[in-house]
């Protein structure tokens, strides 16, 4: 831990090494297990893959301005990690101050023309599998399981970045207020807060029969149809999809320790597109739900309301959702039953609930968490002892670094 923090500092990233000494998080070595779950997390394609037919020149592609790509180089944060080329965009920045002068300027040039390439979706076939592949890593989960995250190409991300910056404030428009994960601004915040304000409000008329549902998706991100997603970036963000059409249409490898797999499905988590390229493919299954509360935070979605109405619309969700390649993991779903519910209509509120999720898990009101935000008001105070917690692990690991200071 202190290398790693002594890493993150010299390349001035204070947010990195913070972040560093307070997780508990740690990555998973590429060791036979871990390879073969992140085989299992990498599927192959449905055999009903319908053909999209690649971009024609009646759609001109986005292009990039050399601001729009020096804009992309700073905004990675100063220790992001390279892809399989071993180049980070921290080198990239270093090459491109002033004191690099002509040179520079050069580079600059040169990046802009490589950008629009990818962008226009013209690169040669060659490149495609070195530029849209990844280094794989395992991250392991609080609950024991395993996230894949994809470190690609630097080049690739600098053209993902330009592009998702491009389309990302239209898109935000159109999604919200169902959708707040992508160009929303305090999205998070926002869910968090109307759904206390519906809990606050239901118990103050106390309305009877009133559930909360929180659902999940199994391996989302890894196994959403892609021609499902890129159907939507041709309607929704035509500008980009060369650009996607080109480093989703074929397959591309991921290398993970002395190991390949090949990512034939699903969305690169890593990708500075992958948000918005989920959110647009789950638009229809997240606005199918109809009920008083109808909240999506990426893959986690928030339904609350009546009973029949929640029930019907979960129903709906699963359709849609199996349309684009996803399935509702119950396991991972929650039910809360709203305060003011009677005993019986909460007995017959879970009955309902059962018959499209069987095993979802009941939570308690004041055990509520949305987005790892506490919602009751006994739960604040929990999470506040936990900040505490953190503020005291903080202070012992700085303790025990050679340079604390």
């Amino acid at each position: 831990m202190s290398r790693r923090v002594a890493s993150k500092l010299t390349d001035g990233d204070i947010r990195g090494a913070l972040r560093t000494l307070t997780s508990d998080d740690s990555y998973a070595p590429p060791a036979d297990d871990v390879i073969n779950k992140m085989q299992e997390k990498h599927p192959k394609p449905p055999a009903d893959l319908r053909d999209i037919p690649p971009p024609d020149d009646s759609q001109a592609p986005l292009v990039a301005s050399e601001a729009d790509v020096m804009k992309a180089i700073n905004s990675f944060p100063p220790s992001s990690s390279a892809g399989l080329d071993g180049i980070r965009p921290a080198h990239l920045r270093s090459l491109l101050t002033k004191h690099t002068a002509e040179a520079g300027a050069r580079l600059l040039t040169a990046l802009t023309a490589l950008t629009n390439l990818a962008l226009s979706g013209r690169l040669p076939e060659c490149v495609v599998p070195a530029l849209f592949g990844a280094s794989l890593i395992a991250l392991r989960k609080k609950d024991g399981g395993l996230r894949p995250i994809a470190v690609g190409s630097v080049y690739r991300r600098i053209a993902g970045k330009v592009a998702a910056a491009a389309v990302s404030g239209a898109i935000g428009a159109r999604l919200r207020p169902i959708q707040l994960g992508v160009a929303t601004r305090n999205g998070c915040e926002a869910a968090v807060h109307a759904v206390r304000a519906y809990i606050q409000g239901s118990s103050e008329s106390a309305a009877d029969s009133k559930i909360m549902v929180k659902l999940d998706a199994s391996n989302a991100f890894n196994t959403v149809r892609r021609d499902s997603m890129m159907e939507a970036v041709i309607e929704q963000a035509p500008t980009i999809y060369p650009f996607v059409w080109q480093g989703y249409n074929t397959t591309t490898p991921l290398f993970i320790g002395d190991s390949k797999i090949l990512s034939q499905t699903g969305i690169q988590q890593g990708d500075p597109l992958s948000s918005l390229l989920f959110s647009l493919t789950v638009d229809a299954a997240a606005r199918s739900a109809d009920t008083d509360i109808n909240i999506w935070y990426l893959d986690d979605g928030t339904l609350a309301g009546s009973v029949p109405d929640v029930v019907s619309s979960i129903q709906r969700v699963k359709a849609e959702l199996s349309k684009v390649g996803l399935t509702i993991n119950p396991t991972k779903c929650e039910a809360i039953l709203l305060e003011g519910s009677s005993k019986e209509s909460k007995s017959i509120a879970l009955r309902h609930l059962h018959s499209v999720l069987p095993d979802i898990r009941e939570v308690a009101m004041n055990e509520l968490e949305l987005l790892g935000a506490p919602v009751h008001d006994d739960q604040v105070r929990r999470k506040l002892l936990q900040g505490q917690r953190m503020v005291e692990k903080l202070i012992r690991r700085l303790q025990a670094l050679e340079e604390a200071h």
